[in-house]
């Protein structure tokens, strides 16, 4: 083998490892991509839920005054 066919082998050789190393970091980062939005909606789902728990609270605690005042 010539020494420039060894040169354009450790060439390409290095380029499929490259492309193999950034697929793998892009699989990557799609991954933590994917995680990061299934995090956001499982906490916008929290907020919501905590929202609503207030709420309802807050109803209650009138309806208790409302009681109060007219039972007092």
């Amino acid at each position: 083998m010539a020494s420039s066919e060894v040169l354009v082998k450790d060439d390409d050789d290095f380029i499929t490892s490259y492309n193999k190393f950034m697929m793998e970091k892009m699989h990557y980062l799609e991954t933590t991509i994917e995680t990061i939005q299934t995090l956001m909606e499982y906490h916008n789902y929290t907020i919501e839920t905590i929202m609503g728990q207030i709420d309802e609270m807050k109803d209650l605690i009138i309806k208790i005054e409302k009681y109060q005042e007219n039972n007092g």
